[in-house]
């Protein structure tokens, strides 16, 4: 019961703060923020924000499915979401809230704890995968479409790129 209490005024807390914020901050200065950025951008970015969230549990549950574990995703998404704020606040940033999600779908799927925390690494190596990625093509995009660089830094440049994907990456491979 008290469980139930304290993540009710839990909640309650964060959404008198959320509420609260255009009062500090001053709501002439939020509209006139939301006014020069638009609504189209505020939405983009809250869409953003919720994806960084949601994404990675998605792919997590695909991890935890093809491993045998009947996770759901709402408990997925429940278990990612509070693993996010030991992530934010451990000094590991990322790699504080593994041991409580590992811990409680051990405990909601009766599932073996080592299994879990590997479906856990592997989601962090595709996380890390999707950013490599996301740079790159953005390193790309900015010198396809920008006449930043002379012609000779742009052939340096996609040279450079192109190597990344194909360079070996572990000592084993430069034997």
């Amino acid at each position: 019961m008290w469980k139930r209490c304290l993540s009710f005024l839990s909640i309650l807390l964060g959404l008198a703060g959320f509420c609260a914020l255009p009062f500090i901050v001053g709501v002439h200065d939020l509209v006139q923020t939301i006014g020069q950025v638009g609504w189209l951008c505020i939405v983009l970015f809250i869409v953003n924000a919720a994806g960084t969230q949601i994404m990675p549990a998605i792919g997590w549950w695909m991890i935890l499915r093809a491993e045998g574990i009947p996770a759901s995703l709402f408990t997925t998404l429940q278990a990612n979401l509070m693993g996010y704020p030991l992530n934010v606040m451990t000094p590991s940033m990322f790699l504080g809230g593994e041991p409580l999600k590992t811990l409680y779908l051990a405990t909601v799927y009766d599932a073996p704890k080592g299994q879990i925390l590997a479906t856990i690494i592997v989601a962090k190596f595709q996380e890390l995968g999707g950013i490599i990625l996301g740079m790159v093509t953005a390193t790309a995009l900015f010198v396809w479409h920008t006449d930043y660089f002379t012609m000779r830094s742009e052939a340096l440049l996609i040279a450079a790129l192109a190597l990344l994907f194909v360079a070996p990456t572990s000592p084993a491979e430069l034997k």
